[in-house]
């Protein structure tokens, strides 16, 4: 994985073949300027990144089950404190 947020703009392009379509679209843009460049060409470095990798997924899939299970938990909690109260 290589991190973009540190080189020119036109290095990042340059340096690396999997610069994703939003770095390569604002690379070549004149009014944009060196920080947004840099910024979005990490981005793009960042998504290449993991989506390339399956622990992303595992870890992905695993926070949204967390998340899931916590409004749930919290739900059935509000829940069941308005019938105790009636």
């Amino acid at each position: 994985m290589r991190y973009y947020l540190f080189l020119p703009a036109s290095a990042a392009l340059v340096s690396s073949a999997r610069a994703g379509p939003a770095c390569e679209a604002v690379s070549l843009s004149q009014s944009a300027s060196s920080l947004k460049k840099n910024f979005i060409c990490a981005g793009d470095a960042l998504v290449s990144g993991l989506s390339a990798s399956p622990l992303a997924v595992l870890v992905y899939v695993a926070a949204v089950l967390l998340v899931a299970l916590l409004v749930f938990r919290s739900a059935n909690s509000h829940k069941n404190h308005h019938q105790d109260q009636d």
